[in-house]
């Protein structure tokens, strides 16, 4: 093998396999924490998680409204680029690049459903008067427990297992 070319720092280094599975455990650390995210995220429901915030920390409703109202704008997007998809893969019968092409040509179509969406939505915010009041009408604030500190103790001690292993 050719000796290495020396770095920007001078430093002539090649990977070894002590470096490779240094990255490959922080990979898998950062995965573990990830999926024991999604797994606690799986029970919660985000109207009571945001109204105990509210409640709790004394943050703008209006946050938690437009973050939720956003997730929900960011699935009907995501439903109408499967649409389109799933029509252009017929209307190019199998060929992949002529897919494209016709996908291409339908972003315009779902550009304008997205502003038609965005407009749907304001009408409708406008008319249940979003943010004239100081404060929500209807609360699902949950007080925190007991077993909620110890499921927050026992998921901390879990993450924290998962980033010395």
């Amino acid at each position: 093998m050719p000796p290495a070319k020396p770095s920007s720092s001078g430093c002539r280094c090649r990977p070894t396999e002590a470096s490779a599975l240094l990255a490959a455990g922080g990979a898998l650390r950062i995965v573990g924490v990830m999926a024991l995210f999604g797994a606690t995220m799986v029970w919660l429901r985000w109207r009571v998680l945001a109204d105990t915030c509210i409640g709790l920390w004394h943050l703008p409703y209006r946050l938690f409204d437009v973050t939720g109202l956003g997730r929900r704008f960011a699935v009907l997007m995501r439903d109408d680029i499967a649409t389109v998809r799933a029509q252009a893969r017929l209307r190019a019968r199998g060929a992949r690049l002529r897919a494209w092409r016709i996908s291409a040509g339908l972003t315009v179509p779902v550009l304008m459903a997205a502003f038609r969406h965005a407009d749907q939505l304001a009408i409708a915010m406008d008319a249940r008067g979003f943010g004239a009041q100081p404060s929500r009408t209807v609360h699902d604030a949950c007080p925190l427990r007991l077993r909620d500190g110890m499921f927050v103790a026992v998921a901390w001690a879990l993450t924290a297992a998962l980033a010395t292993l």
